[in-house]
Protein backbone atom coordinates (compact mmCIF):
# COMPACT_ATOMS: atom_id res chain seq x y z
CA UNK A 1 0.00 0.00 0.00
CA UNK A 2 1.43 3.35 -1.06
CA UNK A 3 0.93 6.12 1.52
CA UNK A 4 1.07 9.84 0.67
CA UNK A 5 0.97 12.39 3.48
CA UNK A 6 0.16 16.04 2.76
CA UNK A 7 1.40 18.08 5.73
CA UNK A 8 0.56 21.66 4.76
CA UNK A 9 2.24 23.61 6.30
CA UNK A 10 -0.28 26.13 7.73
CA UNK A 11 -1.43 28.94 5.43
CA UNK A 12 -0.56 27.10 2.23
CA UNK A 13 -4.02 26.33 0.88
CA UNK A 14 -4.52 23.22 3.00
CA UNK A 15 -8.20 23.93 3.67
CA UNK A 16 -8.91 24.42 -0.04
CA UNK A 17 -7.13 21.17 -0.90
CA UNK A 18 -8.93 19.20 1.81
CA UNK A 19 -12.28 20.69 0.80
CA UNK A 20 -11.76 19.52 -2.79
CA UNK A 21 -10.49 16.06 -1.79
CA UNK A 22 -13.48 15.52 0.47
CA UNK A 23 -15.97 16.53 -2.22
CA UNK A 24 -14.31 14.27 -4.81
CA UNK A 25 -13.59 11.12 -2.80
CA UNK A 26 -15.44 8.88 -5.27
CA UNK A 27 -13.51 10.32 -8.21
CA UNK A 28 -10.22 9.77 -6.37
CA UNK A 29 -11.19 6.16 -5.70
CA UNK A 30 -11.51 5.66 -9.47
CA UNK A 31 -7.84 6.65 -9.67
CA UNK A 32 -6.99 4.18 -6.92
CA UNK A 33 -6.59 6.80 -4.17
CA UNK A 34 -8.44 6.55 -0.86
CA UNK A 35 -8.95 9.78 1.10
CA UNK A 36 -10.65 9.20 4.50
CA UNK A 37 -13.70 11.26 5.42
CA UNK A 38 -13.52 14.13 7.91
CA UNK A 39 -15.74 17.02 8.97
CA UNK A 40 -15.78 20.63 7.73
CA UNK A 41 -17.13 23.73 9.45
CA UNK A 42 -19.57 26.07 7.67
CA UNK A 43 -16.67 27.95 6.07
CA UNK A 44 -15.13 24.75 4.70
CA UNK A 45 -12.30 24.57 7.25
CA UNK A 46 -11.18 21.43 9.06
CA UNK A 47 -8.24 19.69 10.73
CA UNK A 48 -8.23 17.09 7.95
CA UNK A 49 -7.31 13.51 8.83
CA UNK A 50 -5.42 14.31 12.04
CA UNK A 51 -7.89 12.56 14.34
CA UNK A 52 -7.70 9.36 12.30
CA UNK A 53 -4.14 8.89 13.58
CA UNK A 54 -3.93 10.99 16.75
CA UNK A 55 -6.78 11.04 19.27
CA UNK A 56 -5.52 14.20 20.99
CA UNK A 57 -2.91 16.90 20.26
CA UNK A 58 -0.61 15.12 22.73
CA UNK A 59 -0.99 11.64 21.22
CA UNK A 60 2.26 9.84 20.44
CA UNK A 61 3.50 7.19 18.02
CA UNK A 62 1.72 4.36 19.87
CA UNK A 63 -1.67 5.90 19.08
CA UNK A 64 -0.87 6.33 15.40
CA UNK A 65 0.40 2.77 15.07
CA UNK A 66 -2.79 1.44 16.64
CA UNK A 67 -4.96 3.40 14.19
CA UNK A 68 -2.90 2.61 11.07
CA UNK A 69 -4.41 -0.86 10.30
CA UNK A 70 -7.96 0.51 10.15
CA UNK A 71 -6.97 3.12 7.56
CA UNK A 72 -5.12 0.57 5.45
CA UNK A 73 -8.10 -1.79 5.62
CA UNK A 74 -10.49 0.98 4.50
CA UNK A 75 -8.32 1.73 1.48
CA UNK A 76 -8.19 -1.96 0.56
CA UNK A 77 -11.96 -2.24 0.94
CA UNK A 78 -12.30 0.25 -1.92
CA UNK A 79 -9.54 -1.58 -3.84
CA UNK A 80 -7.30 1.47 -3.70
CA UNK A 81 -3.55 1.15 -4.01
CA UNK A 82 -2.85 4.53 -2.38
CA UNK A 83 -3.85 5.97 1.00
CA UNK A 84 -3.82 9.78 1.03
CA UNK A 85 -3.81 11.68 4.35
CA UNK A 86 -3.82 15.43 4.87
CA UNK A 87 -3.51 17.72 7.90
CA UNK A 88 -1.57 20.84 8.82
CA UNK A 89 -0.90 19.30 12.21
CA UNK A 90 1.13 16.56 10.51
CA UNK A 91 3.95 19.06 9.98
CA UNK A 92 5.15 18.93 13.59
CA UNK A 93 4.75 15.14 13.63
CA UNK A 94 6.72 14.32 10.48
CA UNK A 95 9.35 12.20 12.30
CA UNK A 96 6.60 10.15 13.98
CA UNK A 97 4.71 9.67 10.71
CA UNK A 98 7.91 8.65 8.94
CA UNK A 99 8.32 5.83 11.47
CA UNK A 100 4.67 4.75 11.43
CA UNK A 101 4.68 4.71 7.61
CA UNK A 102 8.31 3.90 6.72
CA UNK A 103 7.67 4.03 2.97
CA UNK A 104 5.36 7.05 2.93
CA UNK A 105 5.92 9.98 0.59
CA UNK A 106 5.39 13.50 1.93
CA UNK A 107 4.00 16.49 0.02
CA UNK A 108 4.28 20.03 1.35
CA UNK A 109 4.11 23.58 0.04
CA UNK A 110 6.78 26.24 0.42
CA UNK A 111 5.46 29.72 1.08
CA UNK A 112 7.88 32.60 1.66
CA UNK A 113 7.87 33.42 5.39
CA UNK A 114 7.33 37.15 4.84
CA UNK A 115 3.87 36.37 3.44
CA UNK A 116 3.00 34.55 6.66
CA UNK A 117 3.91 37.39 9.02
CA UNK A 118 0.57 39.14 8.59
CA UNK A 119 -1.62 36.19 7.63
CA UNK A 120 -0.27 34.29 10.64
CA UNK A 121 -1.10 37.24 12.87
CA UNK A 122 -4.57 37.40 11.33
CA UNK A 123 -5.02 33.72 12.17
CA UNK A 124 -3.91 34.26 15.78
CA UNK A 125 -6.50 37.00 16.18
CA UNK A 126 -9.15 34.78 14.54
CA UNK A 127 -8.53 31.57 16.45
CA UNK A 128 -5.76 32.14 19.00
CA UNK A 129 -7.27 34.91 21.10
CA UNK A 130 -4.52 37.41 20.22
CA UNK A 131 -4.98 40.70 22.10
CA UNK A 132 -2.03 42.80 20.97
CA UNK A 133 -1.46 44.76 17.80
CA UNK A 134 0.80 43.31 15.12
CA UNK A 135 4.42 43.08 16.28
CA UNK A 136 7.08 42.20 13.71
CA UNK A 137 9.58 40.88 16.25
CA UNK A 138 6.98 38.44 17.62
CA UNK A 139 5.76 37.48 14.15
CA UNK A 140 9.15 36.47 12.74
CA UNK A 141 9.55 33.87 15.50
CA UNK A 142 7.10 31.70 13.51
CA UNK A 143 8.99 30.37 10.51
CA UNK A 144 7.82 26.98 9.22
CA UNK A 145 10.71 26.64 6.79
CA UNK A 146 13.26 26.61 9.59
CA UNK A 147 11.27 23.87 11.35
CA UNK A 148 10.79 21.74 8.24
CA UNK A 149 14.43 21.72 7.13
CA UNK A 150 15.86 19.75 10.10
CA UNK A 151 13.00 17.21 9.95
CA UNK A 152 13.57 16.62 6.24
CA UNK A 153 17.28 16.09 6.93
CA UNK A 154 16.39 13.54 9.62
CA UNK A 155 13.83 11.65 7.53
CA UNK A 156 15.51 11.89 4.13
CA UNK A 157 14.95 14.40 1.32
CA UNK A 158 14.19 11.60 -1.15
CA UNK A 159 10.83 11.08 0.60
CA UNK A 160 9.68 14.68 0.14
CA UNK A 161 8.07 16.63 -2.67
CA UNK A 162 8.13 20.37 -2.01
CA UNK A 163 5.97 22.61 -4.19
CA UNK A 164 6.00 26.42 -4.37
CA UNK A 165 2.97 28.10 -2.84
CA UNK A 166 2.62 30.89 -5.37
CA UNK A 167 -0.25 31.47 -7.80
CA UNK A 168 2.22 32.55 -10.48
CA UNK A 169 4.01 29.20 -10.20
CA UNK A 170 1.09 26.82 -9.57
CA UNK A 171 0.27 24.42 -12.39
CA UNK A 172 -2.51 26.22 -14.31
CA UNK A 173 -2.21 28.98 -11.68
CA UNK A 174 -4.46 26.98 -9.34
CA UNK A 175 -3.62 25.24 -6.04
CA UNK A 176 -5.90 22.24 -6.69
CA UNK A 177 -4.59 21.66 -10.20
CA UNK A 178 -1.07 21.96 -8.82
CA UNK A 179 -1.67 19.44 -6.03
CA UNK A 180 -3.31 16.96 -8.38
CA UNK A 181 -0.51 17.32 -10.92
CA UNK A 182 1.80 16.16 -8.14
CA UNK A 183 -0.56 13.47 -6.87
CA UNK A 184 -1.92 12.11 -10.18
CA UNK A 185 0.09 13.46 -13.16
CA UNK A 186 -2.51 12.38 -15.74
CA UNK A 187 -5.48 13.82 -13.82
CA UNK A 188 -5.50 17.34 -15.29
CA UNK A 189 -5.42 15.96 -18.84
CA UNK A 190 -8.40 13.69 -18.18
CA UNK A 191 -10.59 15.92 -15.99
CA UNK A 192 -11.95 19.43 -16.48
CA UNK A 193 -11.38 21.13 -13.13
CA UNK A 194 -13.21 24.20 -11.95
CA UNK A 195 -11.06 26.88 -10.24
CA UNK A 196 -10.55 26.03 -6.57
CA UNK A 197 -12.65 27.64 -3.86
CA UNK A 198 -11.09 30.15 -1.54
CA UNK A 199 -11.32 28.73 1.99
CA UNK A 200 -10.30 30.03 5.45
CA UNK A 201 -10.05 33.62 4.26
CA UNK A 202 -8.32 36.32 6.26
CA UNK A 203 -10.35 39.03 7.97
CA UNK A 204 -10.85 42.52 6.63
CA UNK A 205 -8.99 45.17 8.63
CA UNK A 206 -12.25 46.17 10.33
CA UNK A 207 -13.13 42.57 11.24
CA UNK A 208 -9.59 42.02 12.51
CA UNK A 209 -9.84 44.93 14.93
CA UNK A 210 -13.35 44.02 16.07
CA UNK A 211 -12.28 40.44 16.79
CA UNK A 212 -9.20 41.67 18.69
CA UNK A 213 -11.52 43.82 20.81
CA UNK A 214 -13.85 40.84 21.37
CA UNK A 215 -10.87 38.68 22.42
CA UNK A 216 -10.42 41.01 25.40
CA UNK A 217 -13.94 40.29 26.67
CA UNK A 218 -13.31 36.63 27.60
CA UNK A 219 -16.60 35.39 26.17
CA UNK A 220 -17.63 31.73 26.02
CA UNK A 221 -15.59 29.72 23.56
CA UNK A 222 -18.60 28.54 21.54
CA UNK A 223 -19.86 32.10 21.15
CA UNK A 224 -16.44 33.37 20.07
CA UNK A 225 -16.29 30.59 17.48
CA UNK A 226 -19.66 31.66 16.05
CA UNK A 227 -18.46 35.26 15.86
CA UNK A 228 -15.33 34.12 14.04
CA UNK A 229 -17.37 32.30 11.40
CA UNK A 230 -19.46 35.42 10.76
CA UNK A 231 -16.47 37.77 10.59
CA UNK A 232 -14.70 35.43 8.18
CA UNK A 233 -17.66 35.61 5.79
CA UNK A 234 -17.85 39.42 5.75
CA UNK A 235 -16.43 40.92 2.55
CA UNK A 236 -17.32 44.58 3.14
CA UNK A 237 -14.42 46.72 4.35
CA UNK A 238 -10.68 46.91 3.76
CA UNK A 239 -9.71 43.59 2.18
CA UNK A 240 -6.25 44.47 0.89
CA UNK A 241 -3.87 46.01 3.43
CA UNK A 242 -0.47 45.61 5.05
CA UNK A 243 0.61 46.22 8.64
CA UNK A 244 4.31 46.36 7.70
CA UNK A 245 6.25 49.48 6.83
CA UNK A 246 7.85 49.59 3.37
CA UNK A 247 11.31 49.10 4.89
CA UNK A 248 10.15 46.10 6.94
CA UNK A 249 8.47 44.55 3.92
CA UNK A 250 11.57 44.71 1.72
CA UNK A 251 13.85 43.42 4.48
CA UNK A 252 11.57 40.46 5.22
CA UNK A 253 11.24 39.64 1.53
CA UNK A 254 15.03 39.43 1.25
CA UNK A 255 15.23 37.27 4.37
CA UNK A 256 12.55 34.94 2.95
CA UNK A 257 14.53 34.33 -0.23
CA UNK A 258 17.50 33.37 1.94
CA UNK A 259 15.35 30.94 3.95
CA UNK A 260 14.09 29.36 0.72
CA UNK A 261 17.65 29.05 -0.59
CA UNK A 262 18.66 27.22 2.59
CA UNK A 263 15.69 24.84 2.39
CA UNK A 264 16.39 24.16 -1.28
CA UNK A 265 19.93 23.12 -0.32
CA UNK A 266 18.40 20.48 1.98
CA UNK A 267 15.63 19.34 -0.37
CA UNK A 268 15.19 20.52 -3.94
CA UNK A 269 12.02 22.61 -4.33
CA UNK A 270 10.08 22.06 -7.56
CA UNK A 271 10.24 25.12 -9.85
CA UNK A 272 12.63 26.76 -7.40
CA UNK A 273 13.92 29.42 -9.82
CA UNK A 274 10.37 30.45 -10.81
CA UNK A 275 9.42 30.77 -7.13
CA UNK A 276 12.36 33.03 -6.31
CA UNK A 277 11.71 35.15 -9.41
CA UNK A 278 8.05 35.55 -8.44
CA UNK A 279 8.99 36.60 -4.90
CA UNK A 280 11.42 39.21 -6.19
CA UNK A 281 8.64 40.74 -8.32
CA UNK A 282 6.07 40.94 -5.51
CA UNK A 283 4.92 44.35 -4.31
CA UNK A 284 3.45 45.32 -0.98
CA UNK A 285 -0.24 45.88 -0.36
CA UNK A 286 -1.23 49.34 0.85
CA UNK A 287 0.23 50.01 4.31
CA UNK A 288 -2.55 50.85 6.78
CA UNK A 289 -2.60 51.84 10.45
CA UNK A 290 -4.04 49.09 12.63
CA UNK A 291 -7.05 50.94 13.93
CA UNK A 292 -10.72 51.59 13.23
CA UNK A 293 -13.08 54.23 14.58
CA UNK A 294 -15.63 53.48 17.29
CA UNK A 295 -18.36 54.12 14.70
CA UNK A 296 -16.86 51.47 12.39
CA UNK A 297 -16.63 49.03 15.27
CA UNK A 298 -20.25 49.52 16.33
CA UNK A 299 -21.55 49.29 12.77
CA UNK A 300 -19.79 45.96 12.24
CA UNK A 301 -20.85 44.75 15.68
CA UNK A 302 -24.49 45.31 14.77
CA UNK A 303 -24.06 43.15 11.67
CA UNK A 304 -22.51 40.37 13.75
CA UNK A 305 -25.19 40.44 16.46
CA UNK A 306 -27.92 40.10 13.82
CA UNK A 307 -26.38 36.74 12.86
CA UNK A 308 -25.28 35.79 16.38
CA UNK A 309 -28.11 37.07 18.63
CA UNK A 310 -26.57 35.49 21.73
CA UNK A 311 -23.73 37.99 21.47
CA UNK A 312 -26.05 40.87 22.43
CA UNK A 313 -26.84 39.31 25.81
CA UNK A 314 -23.22 38.39 26.43
CA UNK A 315 -22.15 41.97 25.74
CA UNK A 316 -24.82 43.35 28.08
CA UNK A 317 -23.43 41.17 30.85
CA UNK A 318 -20.12 42.94 30.25
CA UNK A 319 -21.86 46.34 30.47
CA UNK A 320 -21.76 46.94 26.72
CA UNK A 321 -24.95 48.06 24.98
CA UNK A 322 -25.22 48.19 21.19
Amino acid sequence: MEVIIHFGPPKTGTSAIQNWLLEHRELLIKYGIYYPKHTLDINGVSSGNASRLFSTPKSKIKDARAKKPELIEEARKYKCRTLLLSSESFMRRLPILARVFPNARFIGYVRPPFELLESGYNQRVKRGGELDKFNLEKAIEINHLKKIGPMISEIGAERFTLRPYDKNVFYKNDIISDFLETLIPKFNNEQDLKPSKRVNLSYTLEALELKRWINNLELERKLVREVDLVLQSIKEGTLSFSLLTETEYEAQKTASIQDINELNDICAIDNYAELVDSIERKTQKTAMPQEITNEQKMELLKIVTLRVPELTGALKEKGINI
